[in-house]
């Protein structure tokens, strides 16, 4: 017998191989922005924290 189901077609075209069976565009999408997002943050920080150190150093002389 022959049951009917019900076939979801994801659009993922944007989405890795690797990672096609995680995310549908829209999450890939999503998170595309956070991962660059954190990345930008992490980059200012480094840039930041660097420039008061250079200013005034807070770790003794090493």
């Amino acid at each position: 017998m022959a049951e009917d189901r019900d076939v979801m077609i994801v659009d993922n075209d944007r989405v890795p191989d690797p990672w096609k069976g995680l995310f549908t565009n829209e999450e890939w999408l999503m998170h595309d922005i956070v991962v660059k997002s954190t990345f930008g943050f992490l980059i200012i920080a480094i840039i930041a924290h660097t420039l008061v150190y250079l200013w005034k150093p807070w770790l003794p002389n090493i």
